[in-house]
């Protein structure tokens, strides 16, 4: 009895202390973005916790691995869940278009810079500035596709 007494009043067995905060769980999320001149692919993979990987191949390559805090991860599912990826935008030919894949959960959707679903725009602005933000040093900014999605 005496001894039970003393491991609830010892620091960290009494169970009192509060719990850490779990990060929420939701789909993953990709982005890439393909085309320009000269050629090149970006990729941003981010797991259903937030731990996310950028990566950039061309001139110059690249490859950071980065966390997205939980408030932003959760806004972008909450995008995400309302995007409608079942109806694809209309096709526009453009030679030198980016080409944009999402892919969130088992759901894909593919378009150009010219037919970005109006219901994705948000989510792929954030992506782009997380991805863009953790691509720096040399060459930073250079085959960037933050800069060239189009504004309404």
């Amino acid at each position: 009895m005496i001894v039970a007494a003393l491991l609830l009043w010892l620091p960290g067995c009494g169970g009192d202390e509060a719990a850490a905060p779990e990060a929420p769980e939701g789909e993953p999320i990709r982005l890439s973005i393909a085309g320009n001149y000269p050629p090149y692919l970006w990729v941003l993979e981010v797991g259903p916790t937030g731990d996310a990987t950028v990566t950039r191949t061309g001139v110059p390559e690249a490859r950071e691995e980065l966390t997205i805090p939980a408030a932003e991860l959760s806004e972008m599912h909450e995008q995400l869940d309302q995007a409608a990826f079942g109806k694809s935008p209309p096709r526009t030919i453009c030679a030198d278009c980016l080409t944009y894949t999402v892919t969130y959960g088992d759901e894909e959707i593919r378009f150009n810079m010219l037919s970005i679903p109006r219901d994705l725009e948000a989510p792929i602005r954030a992506l782009q500035q997380l991805g863009d933000e953790v691509l720096k040093g040399p060459g930073a900014g250079y085959g960037s596709p933050g800069a060239e999605l189009p504004t309404r």
